[in-house]
């Protein structure tokens, strides 16, 4: 069998898009159809940010750091835990306390990326969490436990 460089030989450079698609090959395939083998490889390049550009969570943090914005911010989350999230999801009870995934994730000493696996069943916690999510948000591990719950069952 040959290797992929042996086989390979480019066919196709997409010049229109040579930011998106890099190029089309097509190589004599050793299978047993004898039919011809045609791979693609894409690699999307994202244009540069300006200069002024913030991320999301960059801005997020600035507001934050103003008491003012912080509240603010607490409360439109609480508004939209009652619209957003009307069940008793874990996403829910957080935003009904005010907090965003990331402040939250701080103080369980967890990252924001993991608290977003728990909330979308993704991720089973163990009962340390579970504790620290408790006592985060006030209220008992059960209603925690009913939160995840409400998530859906963990996949398999």
């Amino acid at each position: 069998m040959l290797s992929p460089n042996e086989s390979s030989r480019l066919t196709k450079h997409w010049e229109s898009r040579p930011d998106l698609i890099r190029w089309i090959t097509s190589e004599d395939s050793a299978t047993t159809s004898g039919g011809d083998v045609v791979r693609l490889e894409a690699a999307i390049v994202h244009p540069p940010q300006p200069p002024a550009f913030r991320s999301i969570e960059e801005r997020e943090a600035e507001l934050e750091r103003n008491p003012k914005r912080a509240e603010a911010l607490a409360k439109a989350r609480q508004r939209l835990a009652k619209t957003v999230h009307p069940d008793a999801s874990l996403a829910a009870l957080r935003m009904s306390r005010g907090f965003s995934q990331r402040a939250l994730a701080e103080r369980l000493g967890t990252s924001q990326s993991r608290l977003s696996r728990i909330e979308s069943g993704l991720d089973d916690p163990r009962l340390s969490t579970v504790r620290k999510l408790a006592d985060a948000l006030a209220v008992d591990v059960s209603t925690i436990d009913r939160a995840i719950a409400a998530n859906g069952e963990m996949p398999s």
